[in-house]
């Protein structure tokens, strides 16, 4: 019996079968057995495709049993309305934690990775564990993309978290402009009494931008950085993307190059002028600087070019050693390079 078991949530209207976004495509290369080392709860106002599908819509079935229940009237609206069926997917994943928990050994570590409402249902299941005697024991370690819960949804176990939370990343994108998509953003640093810590990384782009791994480069260091949260607390993957400094930094350089584009996407326009537009104050001390994106960034590129890291924090006197450190990069990272000129710093 493996010590860590991962669970997998996926955001609203959103399932298994969905494996261009990054939740459903991390649950297909988590290595060993679904419900024994992972399993994935499947969205809430999702509908499963044509075909052979394991997919389910949450909130028709009984979370013990399994068997199909009595559902209230246009579900699946309501799912993507109001989140019906997300306790489903809560009771469901306690009852599998449990049971595993009452094998010899019982995981020590449940993992979790979610996005939109899925992030959410990370949180409350977080807190149904440490409500259960059966569980509250276990270590809980989040990843969550954009958390948010929807409105009306903002109650305790929704915009916070127990202490069984030892480690906490969070994505969350800035330009998201929609007033019903107002994210759940817990305060960075370490927490006091779990000894957890929590993390916070901004990035540029709508609600969906970072889910979608191969379509920008932001959506490629949103899976990249979910890979290595999970790989380092124990979750098996096949083919974990494991970047390097250098690679970070060049993904980072192109986001900077298409700062335009990414600050431009701002969710649905109909929805934003229908529903209200609000704008996302997210704390990013870098937001407004002439190159970084986030301190992630900073933190790669200080450890990638600890040269040209060096002349900007004290400021460049020496021409020579700029264009040397700028020779190196160009070498290592083309892109990097092309951005730091673009921002006019070499």
């Amino acid at each position: 019996m493996p010590s860590v078991f991962t669970v997998y949530n996926c955001g609203t209207g959103f399932n298994r079968d969905r494996t261009d976004e990054v939740i459903a495509n991390l649950a297909s290369r988590t290595q060993g057995s679904e419900n024994r080392d992972w399993m994935i709860n499947d969205g809430v106002g999702s509908k499963p495709g044509k075909g052979p599908t394991l997919a389910r819509t949450p909130g028709l079935h009984d979370p013990k049993s399994g068997f199909k229940i009595k559902a209230p009237k246009f579900a699946v609206l309501k799912g993507t309305t109001k989140g019906y069926g997300w306790e489903h997917n809560v009771e469901h994943a306690v009852e599998v934690i449990k049971a595993l928990s009452a094998s010899t050994p019982p995981p020590a570590t449940i993992n979790m990775a979610g996005w939109s409402r899925g992030a959410i249902t990370c949180h409350m299941l977080a807190h149904a564990l440490a409500r259960d005697p059966k569980t509250q024991h276990q270590f809980v370690n989040i990843f969550a993309f954009d958390p948010v819960p929807g409105p009306g949804n903002f109650k305790l176990d929704q915009i916070s978290l127990p202490e069984n939370v030892r480690n906490y990343t969070a994505l969350i994108m800035e330009d998201e402009a929609r007033k019903i998509m107002r994210p759940v953003i817990l305060t960075p640093g370490d927490t006091s009494g779990s000894g957890g810590k929590y993390k916070l990384i901004p990035l540029p782009g709508a609600h969906n931008t970072a889910v979608f791994r191969i379509q920008t480069e932001v959506g490629t260091i949103g899976a990249a950085l979910a890979h290595r949260f999970l790989t380092k607390h124990g979750t098996r993957l096949v083919a974990p993307m494991l970047l390097t400094d250098v690679q970070f930094c060049e993904l980072y350089a192109k986001v900077r190059i298409d700062a335009e584009k990414f600050r431009a996407m701002k969710g649905s326009a109909a929805q934003r002028k229908l529903l209200g537009n609000e704008k996302r104050n997210i704390h990013n001390d870098f937001r407004d600087t002439a190159y970084f994106i986030n301190d992630h960034h900073a933190a790669r590129f200080r450890k990638a070019f600890p040269g040209m890291w060096s002349l900007l924090e004290r400021g460049a006197s020496n021409q020579a050693a700029v264009e040397r450190e700028a020779g190196i990069i160009r070498t290592m990272a083309p892109t990097t390079y092309l951005s730091l000129q673009g921002a006019g710093i070499i």
